[in-house]
């Protein structure tokens, strides 16, 4: 609905062209009436027309005058001008105002319903262009602003072999690094994954945008650094200066300000690696190198957020590479002793060596990497059971378990549990096989019996009793002869039976208090163990029971 303003001095002329067209039956709404351009400015203020019909002549300031105003002040609102005959010439000087259309008084109501189905039809043409144009303008600059991060995100990751090629795209891209010191920062936001996150559409895209406010408000216009999103969980900065302006103190203050603002905001772990700085900025990627080793200290120093890199920290390669020429002995006895159920062994071993990892600062990726290869060479040496262990974790999981761990103390709680969770399936399974799991399937059998109400699953047994849910499926299997939802089942269609024989309880509600919140399914189950369903079983009941 296009929006109307009707100038006109004379009263009856006015409500006369406010009252004799139904202005909505033709895309038009009428939101204001002035007497003179005057008052027509002022309300133009407020209401913000699309359109003014306009007398020529009027007291105070007339309709030439008002349409050379709105002209300066309004780009796109239409004038039509209201004359009589003897305005004639005048009114052609109007012309050069823009003018839309002229009417002359006495205005034909045919003529003028004529005008404004026209002059619909061209603001439509008009909104449809000015939206082309202002998506084909949001476009252009998505497509800038993305081509800008991904040069910078270049820039930084990957060594640029000729400074006049970086020199030519800053130019382009508008972004000043003037200085002759350059130094990279790294912000890890750990934890921002697909439960809190997502990295993926445009949820993952909102988070970016967000990310790049927080940056621009903690750098508050001060030209002093440039950024790039990399991902929702690493936001990299190149601060720039000359050497006389090097202020750390002033570069700590402002990276403590953004990860004060991602915590709040956020409320996951958020910490900083600052880099050497360089005097050419296509050494920025040394000094974005070194920022991501120092920020693995993290992983030995919950506590801090703040790491700054420092040349002696190159020694931990030697550490590494000694490491890796003793490893196989160190994860072939841990292996050994692991399969050898040996629990106390086990936690002396990974005890000694995860002192050794802290007091060295092994890098964390190493670590991990190192943990993954000693439980993929375990999983390998227990191939010969793998149906009946945790077959998931010894694939998929474990390098998802690993990964996930942000701290040298949660990996190692990860790798112990899981070892002495191994080291408990491999006893078990070993007793299993001489006949002695008994004790462990009564208890799962009370379990059943007291909780069938309930909704019970493999993976709730397998946190209750120890034991991986493949490894409890074939326990009991073997062990009973059935596996564990035929065993439950048959308690629960025993329990129904009961409700059925007592006829207090309705169907739908004796399937709720067995387990089944699905009711049809209820009576599936039932009619498939006993060849009739639950109604006709309560009426056989109630025609023995009869006298």
């Amino acid at each position: 609905m296009y929006k109307l303003i009707i100038v006109e001095d004379e009263d009856k002329i006015r409500k006369g062209i406010v009252n004799s067209i139904t202005w909505k039956e033709y895309g038009f709404e009428i939101i204001a009436e002035a007497i003179n351009g005057v008052d027509a400015l002022e309300k133009m203020k407020i209401e913000k027309p699309d359109v003014v019909v306009t007398d020529v002549r009027m007291p105070v300031m007339d309709g030439l005058e008002l349409a050379s105003k709105i002209n300066d002040l309004y780009e796109n609102v239409k004038i039509i001008i209201l004359s009589g005959y003897s305005d004639f010439d005048f009114v052609r000087s109007a012309l050069k105002f823009q003018v839309y259309d002229y009417l002359l008084k006495p205005t034909d109501i045919d003529v003028f319903i004529d005008t404004f189905k026209t002059l619909k039809l061209s603001l439509d043409e008009e909104q449809k262009k000015r939206l082309n144009m202002q998506r084909q303008q949001k476009l252009l600059q998505q497509n800038f602003t993305i081509m800008r991060r991904e040069f910078i995100l270049n820039m930084v990751t990957a060594k640029p072999e000729l400074i006049s090629t970086i020199q030519d795209r800053l130019d382009f891209f508008e972004i000043n690094l003037s200085g002759d010191n350059y130094l990279a920062v790294v912000i890890r936001i750990e934890g921002n994954t697909a439960g809190d996150i997502n990295n993926d559409g445009n949820e993952g895209d909102h988070t970016i945008s967000d990310y790049s406010k927080i940056i621009e408000g903690a750098l508050n216009d001060n030209d002093c650094a440039v950024f790039a999103v990399k991902d929702i969980q690493e936001i990299i900065i190149v601060f720039h200066f000359y050497h006389d302006d090097f202020n750390m103190q002033y570069i700590l203050n402002i990276i403590k300000s953004i990860l004060l603002k991602l915590t709040e905001v956020y409320g996951c772990t958020v910490s900083a690696g600052v880099g050497l700085n360089y005097p050419f900025i296509y050494q920025i990627n040394r000094s974005y190198i070194q920022a991501n080793k120092a920020i693995e200290k993290k992983f030995f120093h919950k506590e801090r957020d703040i790491f700054i890199y420092e040349e002696s920290e190159d020694s931990y390669i030697n550490n590494e590479k000694q490491w890796i020429i003793n490893y196989p002995y160190e994860i072939n006895t841990i292996i050994s002793e692991t399969l050898s159920t040996n629990t106390e062994k086990v936690n002396s071993l990974l005890d000694m060596m995860f002192d050794q990892c802290i007091k060295k600062e092994i890098d964390s990726k190493f670590i991990k990497d190192y943990c993954y290869v000693m439980l993929f060479l375990l999983a390998q040496n227990l191939s010969d059971i793998q149906e009946v262990l945790t077959t998931k974790i010894l694939l998929t999981d474990i390098k998802n378990g690993i990964n996930n761990k942000y701290s040298i103390d949660s990996l190692k709680d990860y790798v112990k549990n899981y070892l002495i969770n191994v080291c408990m399936q491999i006893k078990a399974y070993k007793e299993s096989k001489n006949g002695y799991n008994n004790k462990i399937i009564e208890s799962i059998k009370k379990h059943l019996h007291d909780n069938f109400h309930k909704e019970i699953s493999l993976e709730e047994l397998s946190k209750l009793f120890h034991f991986s849910a493949p490894y409890i499926s074939f326990l009991f299997k073997s062990t009973t002869g059935e596996n564990y939802m035929d065993f439950l089942r048959r308690i629960r269609m025993e329990k129904a039976k009961e409700y059925l024989e007592k006829g207090e309880l309705k169907i739908y509600e004796i399937a709720n208090n067995i387990g089944y919140s699905d009711y049809k399914y209820f009576t599936l189950q039932f009619k498939k163990l006993y060849g009739m369903s639950p109604s006709e079983y309560r009426e056989n009941r109630l025609v023995h029971l009869k006298p």
